[in-house]
């Protein structure tokens, strides 16, 4: 598990640092996280292209991958980078997203590396 830092920030404050490091905010606070090798990415990268070869025509909705954040709690807030994930258009405000996203997603996918624990 990473390092925690103890000091408190809201998503809108820890944005710039957690564009700079791999890290994730848990309860207002940064908790480091350890970037995954080569085969976690190229799985990644073959889901996401299933996803979007399903996605291509019927235009449902945005994928986004690369651990684009989302909020999933405020107060104090907390902001996690799903591997992949799918919200459906309907469900998102006017346009592409930009930031954090807000909308709890409808698909979130956590592709496993071989040194992750279950907890």
């Amino acid at each position: 598990m990473g390092n925690v830092q103890s000091e408190q920030y809201t998503a809108e404050e820890a944005y710039e640092l957690l564009l700079e490091s791999p890290a994730e905010l848990v309860k207002g606070e940064l908790i480091e996280m350890v970037r995954p090798g080569a085969r976690h990415g190229i799985v990644c990268g073959e889901v996401t292209f299933l996803l979007k070869q399903w996605n291509k025509h019927a235009q449902l909705g945005k994928i986004a991958t690369n651990d684009s954040g989302v909020v999933t709690e405020r107060g104090p807030d907390t902001v996690r980078g799903p591997d992949i994930y799918f919200i459906q258009n309907r469900r998102l405000p006017d346009g592409a997203p930009t930031g954090w996203v807000e909308v709890v997603p409808d698909l979130c996918i956590e592709v496993l590396s071989p040194n992750d624990r279950w907890s």
